[in-house]
């Protein structure tokens, strides 16, 4: 499935999480502070789904000392939206996985179904 809004916070205007104005960062693995991504579904996601963020090429989503697809293989996130699920944090993330530039997350861990039309926020540190 392909989502309906998907946004994030690397635009150089408001940062939706901290309500502040940053400069978009365009220098190669530069890290980029409070990195939000807002998407919704089309449909709801279920706890046997997945969720897959592609970052751009260069773009590491999987920790440097870490085996690819390796429990605990990827840089620290956090779902901050919807309340529902972010109130399992740490649990409901825990399970990602990630090979470079790609980061997998089984949705088994979030305790409910993503409901189609809600605002997700996943915050990339």
């Amino acid at each position: 499935r392909v989502m309906n809004l998907f946004e994030h916070s690397n635009t150089g205007g408001v940062n939706q999480y901290t309500q502040t104005i940053s400069p978009a960062v365009t220098q190669g693995l530069a890290i980029i502070p409070n990195f939000v991504i807002d998407f919704v579904l089309p449909a709801n996601g279920w706890l046997a789904d997945k969720l897959v963020l592609t970052a751009p090429k260069n773009f590491e989503m999987q920790l440097p000392f870490m085996d690819a697809n390796a429990p605990g293989s990827c840089i620290d996130r956090t779902l901050l939206l919807p309340l529902g699920v972010a109130v399992l944090e740490p649990e409901a993330t825990r399970s990602a996985i990630c090979m470079a530039e790609v980061m997998t997350l089984p949705a088994r861990d979030f305790g409910r179904a993503l409901q189609s039309g809600d605002l997700c926020r996943l915050l990339i540190r």
